[in-house]
């Protein structure tokens, strides 16, 4: 599974279990997708898969136990600021998937600091900033992934808010560039690209809808545009693809 859309499920996991009460359960079913390529590498999947000759999906089951600043469930034992508190700070260990995030907000200027460490085959460390709309984050494998590198800038802006729909809308654009080794493992290839760096250009839209006190349904939909290249090279990529994370959570 591509490492930017195991990346987006796991953000969305975050995102969701910090708009629960502060004490109760959570249970839910998340579904991720990518894609497949007539030269992808043998995947082994945490969840249950359900494939096609172009696609994978994976579903993800959520049960988890909120108490005060505290939860611990499918994405691990994670901890929470008080919601009154001027600075956020979020702390999660977990599998597959460890992260933290600290920052703030003045008016519609937020701001902070962010990293994380993604344990699916092997180790891929990255931490960024974002100040306004503006973010950049880096990437870095390490152990047996040290070669792999990669950085992103993005620009991001809330594109539709309903109080009365109960709806959120928050959009993403981002230019990524990544080295040979990061490419060849975010697309699963079974043999590497050839040393270069390959450009992905990301149009990503984040949906949170509420349907009614108990329910909250999320949604993160990225298009991809690859550069010229990585379509040369890599059989069956196609010049815009598109992948989703949609999760449904019941709390009680």
């Amino acid at each position: 599974m591509n490492s930017k859309y195991i990346g987006a499920a796991l953000f969305c996991y975050l995102f969701a279990a910090s708009t629960q009460a502060d004490t109760g359960w959570s249970i839910g079913l998340g579904v991720v997708t990518s894609d497949i390529y007539p030269n992808s590498a043998e995947y082994t999947a945490i969840f249950p898969t359900v494939n096609t000759s172009t696609k994978r999906a994976m579903f993800i089951p959520d049960v988890t136990y909120h108490w005060d600043q505290w939860s611990l469930g499918a994405t691990g034992l994670s901890w929470k600021t008080k919601k009154e508190s001027d600075l956020k700070s979020s702390i999660t260990l977990g599998f597959p998937r460890s992260a933290f995030r600290i920052g703030g907000q003045k008016g519609w200027f937020r701001y902070g600091v962010f990293g994380a460490a993604q344990f699916t085959d092997g180790t891929l460390l990255s931490g960024g900033i974002n100040l306004g709309p503006v973010s950049y984050e880096q990437y870095q494998g390490v152990a047996d992934r040290q070669d792999e590198q990669s950085h992103s800038v993005g620009f991001g802006a809330p594109v539709y808010i309903s109080k009365k729909h109960a709806l959120t809308v928050i959009g993403k654009l981002s230019y990524s560039v990544g080295n040979a080794a990061f490419k060849t493992q975010d697309l699963k290839l079974a043999t590497e690209l050839p040393r270069n760096n390959y450009v992905d250009v990301n149009a990503n839209l984040f949906a949170i809808k509420k349907l009614g006190d108990s329910i909250t349904w999320i949604n993160s939909g990225t298009f991809t545009f690859a550069d010229e290249q990585q379509l040369n090279l890599v059989d069956g990529l196609k010049p815009i693809h598109f992948n989703l994370f949609s999760l449904i959570q019941y709390s009680f």
